[in-house]
């Protein structure tokens, strides 16, 4: 990539997917060619009006010409620069200051604070066990630790909403034309019974910030640079090269979806429309696990890794809450 900050704005260009030159100008305060791990830069001492910066391709590698519009005589001019070139490290971008620490991927403005206390967690689990495949495994128990409490709340309503489908049926059927009596009444029966209808979101709503603060870290961090994990994993920053991660990332999460549907019995006792509902939920079930499998096989197997094991734990949760209610 060519990473530039103009205008006090940054501006990006993916050489892989540039097939002809582009160029940029206006006040330029730092211009930085990036591969994943490493990076070289030219940084003036003051921000240059740049007629033109641009980024090409020169025998499949990535190049770029800085121009700078000069308007004193030759004689006088006296511009100095600092050469910067090195590992993509964020804490010794951000050193250099005036934005230099975009030249990092640490995922959108407002997760890069949890990407950087994520990339730390890492690394002090590193400090302590040298293994990286280990410290995500570790992440992953911690990350469920903390939002276990939310998440029991959460399986424990699903369960619950399963339980009061035959209350709800005849409510249904009490207030069928009165509709506004009948969402009054569900109210009351699902706050008797402590459920909360949307309650099931909650689990996955929950993990989407942290999968895409995590997605940066593992993909980009040199830290996880051919980190060796076990077997065939020699390198949890690329995809897995045997697919066996997302292929048991697929079965766990069949096996997730499958202790969230409600049993034959429970489906009986509820009306045609959440029948047609859990029809749906039923097809899903077989339909998602799939479809995660195509897209997670080119992640990070650090990340694969990560999302396989939360699963898991995910599970055993489910399992044991599933126990406590028949």
């Amino acid at each position: 990539k060519l990473i530039s900050q103009v205008d006090n704005s940054i501006e990006k260009l993916t050489m892989g997917k540039l097939k002809e030159k582009r160029t940029l100008n206006g006040n330029i305060d730092w211009a930085v060619l990036r591969s994943k791990y490493f990076y070289m830069g030219i940084i003036p001492d003051m921000a240059l009006n740049a007629d033109e910066l641009t980024g090409y391709r020169n025998n499949e590698s990535p190049a770029a010409i800085l121009k700078i519009n000069n308007t004193t005589p030759i004689t006088d001019l006296d511009e100095n620069f600092t050469l910067s070139f090195g590992p993509v490290i964020y804490k010794d971008l951000e050193k250099i200051g005036n934005g230099f620490e975009n030249v990092a991927e640490m995922g959108a403005s407002w997760l890069r604070p949890i990407s950087k206390l994520f990339d730390m967690l890492l690394k002090w689990l590193h400090s302590l066990i040298p293994n990286y495949g280990v410290c995500i495994i570790l992440f992953a128990f911690l990350i469920k630790l903390l939002l276990y409490p939310l998440s029991h709340k959460s399986f424990e309503s699903s369960h619950r909403m399963q339980k009061v489908q035959p209350q709800l049926r005849e409510l249904q059927t009490k207030y069928k034309k009165d509709p506004k009596q009948f969402q009054i009444e569900s109210k009351k029966l699902y706050k008797e019974h402590g459920v909360n209808p949307l309650g099931g979101c909650l689990p996955m709503l929950l993990q989407m910030p942290v999968f895409f603060a995590l997605y940066p870290v593992l993909r980009y961090s040199i830290d996880f640079r051919q980190a060796n994990f076990m077997f065939w994993l020699s390198d949890l920053s690329a995809p897995d090269p045997y697919l066996v991660l997302p292929i048991m990332m697929g079965v766990f999460m069949f096996v997730q979806q499958k202790l969230m549907t409600p049993t034959a019995q429970n489906i009986e006792e509820m009306d045609e429309k959440q029948q047609a509902t859990m029809q749906s939920q039923k097809m899903m079930a077989y339909i998602m696990p799939f479809m995660m499998f195509f897209l997670f096989k080119s992640f990070p197997a650090g990340l694969v890794l990560y999302w396989t094991l939360f699963n898991v734990f995910s599970i055993v949760q489910q399992y044991i809450i599933k126990k406590k209610f028949r």
